[in-house]
């Protein structure tokens, strides 16, 4: 009876420190408080201590880094897309797409118009898209932060 009782207390005590507040709060739904009494005790005093009663600071930092990296990325896409339309319009002004600044020609409108003005499609659908991928997840921001709050 003695070893029964003592392996209750080893099984049965459950340390609540490492529980998220979500799972704390399930778990004191859950618990019977007449039949584990120490453990519902240890339970709410876990739910009582000081930094769990703030959990939305906790997330409105890791949503803070989240719009940071997603701006970012946001501005990367708009400035590549950008250079990428930039870069087009000079090609397009010159008649002529280099491989590298100094390496022969790939296309151009004299040689190869064909080649020429499919390269210049190509180039501008990328760089258009970028850009408005960029612009669009730049704006949407503000309604994945609705969604998350």
């Amino acid at each position: 009876m003695l070893f029964k009782s003592l392996l209750r207390k080893i099984i049965i005590n459950i340390d609540y420190s490492a529980y998220s507040l979500s799972e704390l709060n399930e778990a004191i739904e859950s618990i019977d408080s007449h039949k584990y009494p120490e453990n519902y005790k240890r339970l709410k005093d876990e739910l009582a201590k000081p930094n769990r009663n703030e959990p939305k600071a906790a997330q409105q930092i890791v949503i803070a880094k989240k719009n940071t990296k997603k701006t970012s990325k946001a501005l990367l896409c708009i400035v590549l897309g950008l250079f990428i339309l930039l870069r087009s319009y000079f090609n397009y002004e010159s008649g002529v797409i280099y491989k590298r600044y100094n390496e022969p020609a790939v296309a151009s409108l004299e040689n190869n118009p064909k080649k020429f003005y499919l390269f210049l499609f190509f180039t501008i659908s990328a760089g258009g898209f970028i850009t408005a991928y960029g612009i669009h997840a730049l704006f949407s921001k503000k309604e994945d932060n609705d969604k998350q709050t």
